[in-house]
């Protein structure tokens, strides 16, 4: 998960808010990953996983406006997701973890489709500088950065 962090704190400072679901759906699915690599091996970063993917769930949640018809359809699939997530937590069940994937990538492929249309949207967090590859200095060396999405508002 470290190595996608810096990609994601890339892309946060440029998101608009639809491409800030798409970016907590991937996240999302990152720790259910995670949780499923380890669960027969470490069970602390099965757990740990589970308790993050559980986390970028709730901020699924939260930014919910009920006040929309696609919001109330969307709070029960949350609801059933996170009871599935408690499942895998308590009866090390990943066959919940794979539920929970396959309808996770299903949301995200259609909020995918509705951030391409909201591409006019402005950023959620203005004056924010673009992100460029290169080095940073830290007290042990360098660090060399290059963004996954390097066609998008990168320049590398």
């Amino acid at each position: 998960m470290d190595i996608r962090r810096n990609d994601y704190v890339a892309r946060v400072a440029s998101a608009t808010p639809a491409q800030m679901i798409v970016i907590n759906y991937e996240i999302l699915l990152d720790f259910i990953a995670a949780a499923r690599e380890n669960a027969g091996t470490d069970q602390n970063s099965f757990i740990t996983n589970i308790k993050k993917a559980q986390t970028a769930l709730e901020n699924l949640m939260d930014s919910l406006d009920m006040g929309y018809e696609i919001s109330r359809e969307l709070m029960p699939i949350y609801i059933y997701c996170n009871k599935l997530l408690m499942q895998a937590y308590f009866s090390k069940d990943t066959q919940a973890l794979e539920e929970v994937s396959i309808l996770i990538a299903e949301l995200l492929a259609g909020w995918n489709k509705a951030e391409q249309q909201d591409s006019e949207s402005p950023p959620v967090m203005e004056q924010t500088r673009r992100i460029f590859a290169g080095l940073t200095y830290r007290k042990d060396g360098l660090e060399e950065y290059i963004p996954e999405d390097s066609g998008k508002d990168y320049q590398v």
